[in-house]
């Protein structure tokens, strides 16, 4: 028996090996992209904006405003225009859970929504991956002079970079790590405290 079990053996650690190596090679691109957000994304935050008190009501009210600003400015189409782009991007990716690192239905994290939206607004606008890469592809903006589109800078509790997308009226693409994707306020008091800066990328607007 132990002389069967001797010459079975080989045979059984050549299986395993063959399988293994078999896995590895049909999740090999799996593998590459775990090992890059290994290495991206190692200091994951965590809940970062729990103290964030969504107040719904508001951004509905902020969001009805921006609604009529928009099309009773009827000689600006490109404005109309530019709004439905953001708003349908917005839409597709409404209640998508916060995952750090994450970019699909699944959950996503800040930066890879800001890139989604960019893709799909501005005629497939590559953004980096990281926010601290993205806000360095533009020029920073006045406040007084925020477009829709512009790139909105946080740093919550000096430990994570954030980024959304400006919409208008104080509103912005966020994907937050407490409420998922949602519209949020630069009026809001949390988002007032950390907000730092806003950035403009003019090449995606030239496409």
């Amino acid at each position: 028996m132990k002389k069967l079990a001797i010459a079975i053996l080989p045979i059984i650690l050549s299986f395993s090996i063959y399988a293994n190596e078999n896995e590895n090679n049909s999740n090999k691109n799996e593998i590459v992209i775990d090992l890059l957000e290994a290495d991206i994304f190692a200091n994951d935050p965590g809940n970062y904006d729990a103290s964030y008190v969504y107040d719904e009501n508001y951004i509905k009210v902020k969001s009805d405003e921006l609604l009529q600003e928009v099309y009773d400015d009827y000689e600006a189409l490109d404005n109309i225009i530019l709004y439905e782009a953001l708003m349908r991007s917005f839409k597709e990716w409404e209640g998508t859970k916060y995952k750090w690192g994450g970019d699909s239905k699944n959950g996503i994290d800040c930066s890879a929504l800001t890139r989604r939206v960019y893709r799909s607004v501005f005629n497939n606008y590559e953004l980096p991956r990281v926010s601290v890469d993205q806000v360095k592809k533009g020029r920073r903006v006045d406040n007084s002079e925020l477009k829709p589109g512009d790139l909105l800078y946080f740093r919550p509790e000096n430990r994570v970079n954030h980024v959304g997308v400006y919409l208008g009226n104080s509103l912005f693409i966020n994907a937050s790590s407490s409420k998922g994707v949602i519209l949020s306020s630069l009026n809001n008091v949390y988002w007032k405290k950390y907000y730092k800066y806003a950035v403009r990328v003019d090449k995606a607007r030239e496409i």
